[in-house]
């Protein structure tokens, strides 16, 4: 988190501090054509009508490491007309699952919220986070014929 000050006295202050988040957070990392990436809310993953791909999320504590979570992490689409999700329940803790684009739904942007139990003891602290993803067209894969015109008489020859 960034905070700004401004004192309008004379002479003019102004300051600036980042302040780190002191709440953990979580990370999602996907493999896609051989390559992994790992982001947070902000990723731009988009996923073609008729594919799937695998995502794991990562608790991490406040500095960026690996945190332990109590429990399965819970995974669910803002939209399940734009995005599927398949927990993968044979992944430790549910970390893993399956964000489908089935053939026939809709197009667009989409939330994927996920959740944990960042407690390991008798207590609850939930943490979450909603990765936007987009459903995007397939490849192509035929033709559509549309009329552009109004019908008319064709012109005589020369």
């Amino acid at each position: 988190m960034n905070q700004l000050q401004i004192s309008f006295g004379s002479p003019l202050i102004v300051q600036h501090q980042y302040l780190p988040s002191t709440k953990p957070k979580l990370l999602l990392s996907v493999v896609l054509d051989g390559i992994t990436i790992i982001g947070d809310e902000a990723m731009d993953v988009k996923i073609p009508e008729g594919k799937r791909a695998k995502f794991q999320v990562v608790p991490q504590d406040v500095s960026g490491n690996p945190a332990p979570i109590d429990g399965n992490v819970t995974w669910s689409s803002v939209d399940q007309t734009l995005l599927q999700v398949v927990p993968d329940t044979a992944s430790a803790n549910q970390s893993q699952a399956w964000i489908e684009n089935n053939v026939g739904g809709s197009l667009g942007v989409c939330g994927i919220k996920v959740g944990a139990d960042a407690d390991t003891g008798s207590g609850v602290v939930t943490i979450s986070a909603t990765f936007e993803f987009e459903a995007v067209a397939g490849q192509a894969a035929g033709y559509g014929l549309n009329q552009v015109g109004a019908l008319e008489d064709i012109p005589p020859g020369p």
